[in-house]
């Protein structure tokens, strides 16, 4: 039975996150039956039930010192193990270090993470899981994300992905920023995320969950938002405009504009609810709706990405600031407007035909978004035909994933079994 590690994501409450970890996790299990499979993570007091029945373990990247302590530990351990057996064994006396040395694979999905975008201590924080599977000799698998640029962590960077098994890029800047890194060539492995294969709640559910939050009984087209508090703070630090234009009071009157113009009902859907308030997109949702003239719907409730992507399904336009709350709209047919501020956003929609709807953080301002959504308004037919047939493509690349980390445990247990045989033993 072949034991996986997956780690590198922040918490279930980030929809995301737990988009990305169900999708891997549930296509692994479907094609290997019986693999165990643990989820490593900063918070498990709120992910355990989220999870379920996955293994949960406690990841300690985000104490920097602690986890370098780990990483100590780790190194130590893969060096001194073969010489001192279970003697060894104390050097690990931590679930997450435990976790590792078990794991035949692990699947790191830090998404946009492996980045200086959010600071190097962010970039460290992530790198630091990744370090000590490589001290503990375990192979690991980058998946499916958008990494760099780097700067202060660039020579640790380049040790993590030189390190690796395989790592797969979700879009065409990452591949060429890892050739630039000096990866090699038959490492890199074009695919994209895991979250394109998500697939929406049942409809039932998604019919109670919208009755309740008063989305329904109404014949007026939905126009689902995801705005967050992370794309107002980069706002503030990269566009000219925000010392004069406030992000809340833009997006406010846009929204009424929008709703006024195209007789879109507006419901905000939140992509992360926690796990601190500061990153709640409800409480961000109900600032801008309190400015608003229009009536709009905050989703209230804490939903899985599955019924999220069940709502967001029913919506006939979408605008968001959360990648994947745009991925759950675009591998649904739902034009969308992407408000971003990283490669990862461009990349995504580069791969999907819609470039042209792609508005940068750094650039925004309200004549710029609105323009841009009267064309993805008058081309919406044409944009969902086109999103259908490339979402079906992407599909595919994203299960390749799946495939990759297969033939990665295949390749392992090839190593295994030639090592036993040079050594005389027999498999049972």
């Amino acid at each position: 039975m072949a034991k996986i590690l997956q780690t590198g994501t922040y918490c279930s409450s980030n929809k995301g996150d737990a988009a990305m970890e169900f999708s891997m996790a549930r296509a692994l299990q479907a094609h290997l039956p019986g693999t165990d499979i643990t989820i490593s993570t900063p918070f498990p007091e709120l992910d355990r039930d989220a999870y379920a029945p996955l293994a949960v373990v406690r990841c300690n990247r985000r104490r920097l010192i602690w986890c370098s302590f780990l990483l100590v530990r780790a190194w130590l351990w893969g060096r001194l193990h073969p010489w001192l057996g279970s003697a060894a064994e104390m050097l690990i006396a931590n679930e997450e270090l435990q976790a590792t040395r078990d794991a035949d694979l692990v699947i790191d999905l830090s998404g946009d993470m492996l980045t200086e975008d959010y600071g190097p201590h962010v970039a460290y924080s992530h790198f630091l899981p990744i370090l000590i599977a490589g001290a503990m000799r375990r192979p690991y698998m980058l998946c499916a994300q958008s990494i760099g640029p780097f700067r202060y962590t660039k020579p640790l960077a380049r040790r993590v992905l030189r390190g690796a098994a395989l790592v797969t890029a979700r879009e065409t800047i990452t591949r060429d920023y890892l050739r630039e890194m000096g990866v090699a060539e038959d490492r890199i492995v074009m695919t994209t995320d895991m979250a394109f294969l998500l697939e929406p709640a049942a409809g039932e559910r998604v019919r109670q969950v919208m009755q309740d939050e008063g989305i329904d009984g109404e014949d007026r087209p939905l126009l689902g938002i995801s705005l967050s508090n992370l794309a107002c703070n980069h706002y503030r630090k990269r566009n000219t405009n925000a010392a004069s234009v406030e992000f809340t009071a833009m997006f406010a009157r846009l929204l009424d504009t929008i709703s006024a113009k195209y007789n879109y009902r507006i419901v905000f859907v939140p992509h992360v609810t926690g796990p601190r308030p500061s990153a709640d997109d409800r409480l961000f949702a109900m600032r801008i709706r309190e400015q608003m003239q229009a009536p709009a719907i905050v989703i209230r409730g804490d939903y899985t990405p599955d019924v999220l992507k069940g709502i967001i399904s029913r919506c006939s336009a979408y605008m968001g600031a959360r990648m994947h709350a745009n991925i759950s709209a675009l591998t649904s047919g739902i034009p969308t407007l992407a408000i971003g501020y990283s490669h990862k956003t461009e990349g995504i929609m580069q791969l999907l035909d819609q470039s042209r709807y792609v508005c940068d953080i750094a650039t925004l301002d309200e004549g710029r978004v609105a323009a841009c959504f009267a064309e993805l308004h008058e081309n919406r037919e044409s944009i969902s035909s086109t999103l259908r047939e490339r979402a079906a493509q992407l599909r595919e690349r994203a299960f390749h994933n799946r495939e990759l980390a297969e033939g990665l445990l295949n390749k392992r247990d090839a190593s295994d079994t030639d090592s036993m045989s040079a050594s005389g033993v027999t498999r049972a």
